[in-house]
């Protein structure tokens, strides 16, 4: 590798960031590394998710859209808007970190972030890392990397409608200059949706429709100063108002999220990105109109990372990260704000047939002290298209809000002691194929130091503990190719998620996933459809609460009209399938959705 492709591919990284990483070769990533590489050269399982792949599939919601991919495993609590887990390599669900437009976002208090709020029309473009990266990142990334790029300036209108009462529409325009461009794209999305807890369920007995209702915008602002210098302002934001069954039955939620970058080029071999975001969430919880409580947490981080292009085939990346929370609620925390300061370094070395990586990270929390993690990964070409790749890394969590400074009351506390949880990953792959891709992983991942509440033998209160542990092996397939014109993807996850002390299987997470897309075109008509299926899986540690395997068969069509206008439509779960990934909750039935979408060419 030249240090001129490096330089290229560091420079390349405004481009993604801003949602135009278009490319007829390999596409680019800058998740696995925090700097662009290709999909190939990565030493990581990485998915990349375009608009187009987004408008192909039609999901109802991101984690939807999420939810057919390897390694991923969704456990529900009703329809569009409820409380989603979204499990990554079997791993918990606030073990994923979620990036915006590379900002971290979710609840200080809860720990992770509400996927399920996010509307999917604001999207251009998804990144997904399975692996450990807190290396890289710092705390959550246990089980991998979302990274979500907003909507950039293209011009497209769109209105639709379904079952349960649902309707949709989306807007967006922008324009583009020599220099720089700016686009804003607003969306809605209403819903009466479905009773969310079947009516004979020991709690929350309201035979009723939870509905659902979202508004959404983002808008971006990008200018070139010079060839090598060049500011990105972008944001997001989310309004709804969220009903369910039980105390509280209601949820009005707000979330935005704001990011800064200014990537600059002092000289031929050093990139230099400076790095600002604010996310903010607040949930105001009520029944039966009344608020009952309040949780509010603002995130600030800034960044300064630095990118060497040595000697035509290293590059070696050293930054710093700051993080602020604050928590605002009508619960009295004892704490009600903590900082982080990261620092990390990585190098990467690219050869002509071998390629590695290492990384080391220490941050210091302000709630816990300092930890350190890292990683290192070697890579090797075979056959031409093939690689070969093993990675050993360490990750860590570190405690909310609520473990941390929940207050005392009559039944819980929070535990100012806790300690972050910890994780060791050991992962072998191999990619294979242009025409036909291939791609398999094997993996363990050892999790320590778990956090779960129990009772507290010296006060009969539920506090959090450090308590145990779990051990994830698992193994993924992938294969892609057209054949007779059908495009042909197929994913296989194969997971043994067990408790490390009982050997019991972890709750809601299946043990083997199996997913097929096919699709067509024929001429203007495009004819596609989705199977998933999902093995057994328990609802609880002790085993006892068993939810049953299900497959649920998704059909969709697209029909071009013109140029500019296009029909979509889709019908989910057309055999009507009655299955539960949470006990208790309902998922949807049969259900469709047809969509109107204008998009000039010239906007595109």
């Amino acid at each position: 590798m030249q240090i001129s492709r490096i330089s290229a591919a560091v420079l390349a990284a405004g481009l993604v960031s801003v949602g135009h990483a278009e490319t007829k070769m390999e596409p680019i990533v800058v998740s696995a590394t925090r700097t662009p590489i290709t999909v190939d050269d990565s030493l990581a399982s990485v998915t990349v998710l375009t608009r187009k792949d987004i408008q192909k599939k039609q999901p109802e919601d991101v984690p939807a859209l999420l939810s057919d991919l390897i390694g991923v495993d969704l456990s529900r609590n009703g329809g569009l808007g409820k409380q989603t887990s979204l499990f990554l390599r079997g791993t918990n669900s606030d073990h994923v970190l979620v990036l915006v437009d590379g900002v971290r976002i979710g609840s200080a208090t809860l720990g992770k972030a509400t996927l399920e709020n996010l509307p999917v029309s604001e999207i251009d473009r998804i990144e997904v890392v399975r692996g450990p990266r807190s290396s890289l990142y710092g705390s959550d990334a246990i089980g991998g990397i979302i990274q979500i790029f907003t909507r950039g300036d293209d011009t497209h209108v769109s209105i639709g409608g379904g079952s349960n009462g649902t309707f949709e529409s989306a807007a967006g325009a922008g324009v583009r200059g020599e220099r720089g461009s700016f686009g804003v794209n607003v969306s809605q999305t209403e819903t009466s949706g479905f009773d969310a807890r079947e009516n004979d369920s020991p709690a929350g007995n309201e035979p009723d429709k939870d509905g659902f209702r979202q508004r959404g915008l983002s808008a971006h602002g990008s200018y070139r100063f010079s060839d090598g210098t060049r500011l990105r302002l972008s944001t997001l934001q989310d309004l709804e108002h969220n009903e369910y069954d039980g105390m509280p039955n209601s949820t009005d939620s707000r979330h935005q999220v704001y990011a800064a970058k200014l990537a600059t080029r002092p000289t031929s071999w050093w990139d230099l990105h400076l790095t600002g975001g604010y996310d903010t969430e607040k949930d105001d919880n009520m029944t039966d109109g009344v608020r009952t409580s309040s949780f509010e947490t603002e995130r600030r981080t800034a960044g300064i990372q630095n990118d060497f292009a040595i000697g035509g085939s290293h590059l070696t990346t050293v930054g710093v990260d700051y993080r602020r929370d604050h928590v605002d609620s009508t619960q009295s925390f004892t704490k009600n704000r903590r900082t982080d300061l990261g620092y990390y370094l990585q190098h990467q070395w690219f050869g002509d047939v071998f390629n590695a990586q290492a990384g080391l990270r220490y941050d210091h929390d302000s709630a816990f002290g300092g930890h350190t993690t890292g990683n290192v990964a070697l890579g090797a070409r075979f056959a031409g298209s093939g690689k070969v790749y093993a990675s050993f890394g360490t990750a860590y969590k570190a405690p909310t809000f609520n473990g941390l400074y929940w207050p005392s009351g009559p039944f819980t506390v929070g535990n100012p002691d806790l300690d972050p949880e910890t994780s060791r990953t050991y992962e072998v792959g191999v990619r294979y194929g242009r025409s036909i891709r291939l791609s398999a992983n094997v993996y363990r991942t050892e999790a320590h130091d778990l956090i779960v509440w129990a009772s507290d033998p010296a006060t009969g209160k539920f506090k959090p503990q450090n308590v145990n542990g779990a051990v994830i092996n698992g193994a993924e397939l992938g294969a892609t190719t057209t054949l007779a014109g059908v495009r042909t993807e197929l994913g296989l996850t194969y997971l043994d998620p067990e408790d490390s002390e009982t050997g019991n299987q972890l709750p809601r997470r299946a043990r083997k996933h199996a997913d097929l897309d096919l699709s067509r075109s024929f001429g203007a008509l495009t004819l596609g459809g989705h199977a998933q299926y999902r093995s057994k899986r328990y609802d609880d540690l002790s085993n006892q609460t068993r939810l049953a395997p299900y497959t649920v068969v998704d059909l969709r069509a697209g029909y071009q009209i013109s140029p500019d206008w296009k029909l979509t439509g889709k019908v989910g779960n057309v055999f009507d399938r009655n299955y539960q990934t949470a006990d208790t909750y309902n998922t949807w039935g049969r259900h469709y959705l047809a969509t109107l979408t204008w998009q000039p060419r010239s906007g595109k």
